[in-house]
């Protein structure tokens, strides 16, 4: 069963659409108080620990969970130690991290996708493939296996081969395709998103996120999550 529309304060997700690197550098600026104000808040939570955990709402779950936070991939922010809170910050009941349940918030939101669509996901061993699964019921998913396995066929434990750039799908054949944090991946990223919009139904939507950098007008850090229709840029 899809979740819920957002209805209530605990569904509810605040977008900033951003469409260039200069309407970002104003948002930094406009936020800078704001952002300050997380950052305290976010080290006041870690207070030394190598492990801890944080009460919260999942959206994914439909209600209040504890998040595990730790270290792995943590960097420096003005030389504090701090954790990978986009990667890290973990369910202990879907087990999806920040970044994802975002990307499943938007797309409950911004796509209303039903039940019965048609949805491609370019994953196939994780845990919100597993999350999607029990709830859309023509689900397709894949991993890119390289030549270990024939296109379109799938290995001894189940999982499917595609390969972005040549999928063999017939053309509109979903009415989403979901691609996370793959796309950086690869080169002909070009002929990557050609086959995607082959295979999209008219009226179909594409949502992926890529990384790119906060301090340059080509490459980054934060996460871009954007449809065919149009883009929402959203940091987790």
């Amino acid at each position: 069963m899809t979740p819920p529309h957002a209805t209530n304060r605990q569904n509810s997700l605040d977008f900033t659409r951003i469409a260039t690197f200069r309407e970002h550098e104003r948002y930094l600026a406009r936020m800078a108080g704001r952002l300050t104000q997380q950052r305290e808040e976010e080290r006041s939570l870690m207070n030394g620990r190598e492990s801890f955990p944080v009460p919260g709402y999942c959206y994914a779950c439909q209600r209040p969970s504890v998040f595990s936070v730790d270290f792995q991939d943590a960097y420096e922010v003005d030389g504090v130690l701090t954790p990978n809170w986009r990667e890290r910050l973990i369910c202990s009941h879907c087990g999806l991290n920040n970044r994802i349940r975002a990307a499943v918030q938007i797309f409950d939101v911004e796509c209303k996708p039903q039940a019965t669509d048609s949805i491609y996901i370019t994953e196939q061993t994780t845990p919100l493939f597993a999350w999607l699964r029990n709830r859309y019921q023509n689900l397709v998913a894949s991993e890119y296996l390289r030549d270990w396995v024939e296109p379109g066929t799938s290995n001894a434990q189940g999982v499917r081969n595609e390969d972005l750039t040549n999928l063999t799908f017939s053309g509109r054949s979903f009415n989403y395709v979901l691609s996370f944090d793959v796309l950086e991946h690869i080169p002909d990223y070009r002929a990557a998103f050609s086959e995607i919009f082959r295979c999209l139904c008219p009226g179909g939507a594409l949502l992926f996120s890529v990384p790119f950098r906060l301090d340059s007008p080509h490459k980054g850090t934060l996460k871009n999550c954007a449809k065919a229709r149009g883009s929402v840029n959203f940091e987790c």
